[in-house]
């Protein structure tokens, strides 16, 4: 197993493959700064800012069961707001939970039926905090 987030497990095996690509993780800090007369204006660190996560996941009805419940069940947990943890080789990324903000779909093959045969899935997290 590569790693999951939720119900959403990232494996390779023989009968299976649902990974994604393009893995990004987004660390930042707020800062403020104040202008001092001739001088270098001052930064101050004021707290950590809400990491990110983005990655591609890509499907193929070749290598993923139902392309189509898989879309919906990601679809359904982005709108539901339902936050989880995501684990990358076992570790887990960020200290707090995660929650899927975006999800950008291409559909690249859909047969006469209506059913999708590829498609790509681009997908934005965002650090979930629930309590101060």
């Amino acid at each position: 197993m590569i790693g999951y987030f939720g119900l959403f497990i990232f494996q390779v095996s023989t009968d299976k493959v649902a990974t994604f690509k393009d893995f990004n993780r987004e660390i930042a800090v707020r800062t403020s700064k104040y202008d001092i007369p001739g001088r270098k204006s001052l930064t101050v660190i004021e707290a950590p800012e809400l990491q990110k996560i983005s990655y591609v996941v890509q499907l193929n009805e070749n290598l993923t069961p139902n392309v189509d419940e898989t879309i919906e069940k990601m679809v359904k947990t982005c709108e539901s707001g339902r936050p989880d943890y995501f684990f990358l080789g076992g570790k887990k990324q960020g200290s707090d939970q995660w929650i899927i903000t975006s999800i950008s779909e291409a559909r690249n093959i859909i047969t006469n039926k209506g059913k999708t045969v590829k498609a790509e899935l681009s997908i934005q997290l965002e650090e979930y905090i629930s309590e101060v």
